[in-house]
């Protein structure tokens, strides 16, 4: 209508004076405003992509928590000291939520329990391959052919109690105890005649 377009007005800003300069005009597109106000208190309109852009915040990064020990297991639930928080701190935790590494390392002895976690794979490595060397044969319980011809012997290790630990080994695995192998086949033999 002639009356609204009356009272439209265009603002615009000479940067090279530093002035506004105020305008009539009778643009449909111009935003309408009410000439009685004074030029401080008119705000210029956003454009589209200002008014539909969205200010993206960085997501808040979840707190990072390690462990430092796993100190006790009671079922399928260990009692997890965290790394730099105070022992009342400390909280039963189920075995998905901790990682399969450090479930494996305190799992294949739990006499580590209360002992430092490991801090990746690699140090479980290293701590496996120094173990083998601690084995130690404390008696040999059968004997049999296995593929090709091979011997393997049914081997009880010392300061393992369980049945289910004994494993067969070839025998170039155990060359260290000839004297034990000997008495063995002497024992073996003697049981055929």
């Amino acid at each position: 209508s002639d009356s609204q377009k009356k009272n439209m007005i265009k603002i615009t800003h000479d940067k090279r004076k530093g002035q506004e300069q105020t305008d009539k005009i009778t643009e449909p597109e111009a935003q309408e405003v009410d000439v009685t106000k004074s030029k401080t208190e008119i705000t210029p309109t956003k454009t589209l992509q200002e008014q539909t852009e969205k200010i993206i915040e960085p997501k808040a990064q979840d707190d990072v928590y390690n462990i430092e020990a796993l100190l006790e297991k009671k079922g399928s639930k260990y009692l997890v000291k965290w790394e730099n928080f105070p022992e009342n701190e400390n909280s039963w935790e189920p075995k998905s939520s901790i990682p399969s590494f450090i479930l494996k390392y305190y799992e294949e002895d739990l006499s580590r329990l209360g002992e430092p976690a490991p801090s990746d794979n690699e140090q479980i490595e290293e701590n496996v391959d120094s173990e083998e060397d601690d084995f130690e044969v404390e008696n040999i319980l059968k004997k049999r052919n296995a593929e090709k011809g091979k011997v393997e012997y049914l081997i009880k290790w010392k300061n393992f109690g369980n049945p289910e630990d004994n494993t067969w080994e070839p025998a170039g695995n155990i060359e260290g105890y000839t004297k034990l192998i000997g008495d063995f086949e002497k024992k073996l033999a003697a049981d055929e005649k």
